[in-house]
């Protein structure tokens, strides 16, 4: 068996950042409207970035999950272990209260 390249590693790592964030987004109920509004981009672009991975930096990640008011806690372990049938648990998500984060959404949605 031919290992996995640091390519295949990469990618990979962008498709699983992508779908945890993106769920995160949906799971959080917040609209593309309101994601613009929360941090300042236009629609177009909330819109082009949710639709895949392959711009994503640090910052947009941490802005869509500010906008969805969570944070990321991610999970590292080794490459065996993946492989080991273990599967990839991922990275989990908490939601940020305003108060804590002292900035945010109030209760009613708003910005603070």
């Amino acid at each position: 068996m031919i290992p996995p390249s640091k390519y295949y590693f990469r990618q990979q790592l962008r498709n699983r950042l992508y779908n945890a964030v993106v769920a995160q987004v949906e799971a959080s109920g917040v609209s593309r409207t309101e994601i613009s509004a929360a941090i300042f981009w236009d629609y177009d672009d909330v819109v082009r970035i949710l639709s895949g991975p392959s711009e994503w930096t640090l910052d947009i990640v941490s802005d869509l999950l500010f906008a969805a008011g969570a944070e990321l806690d991610p999970v590292i372990r080794g490459i065996d272990d993946t492989q080991a049938g273990g599967g990839f648990c991922g990275p989990s998500f908490s939601r940020v209260a305003p108060s804590a984060a002292g900035e945010g959404r109030g209760t009613n949605g708003e910005m603070s």
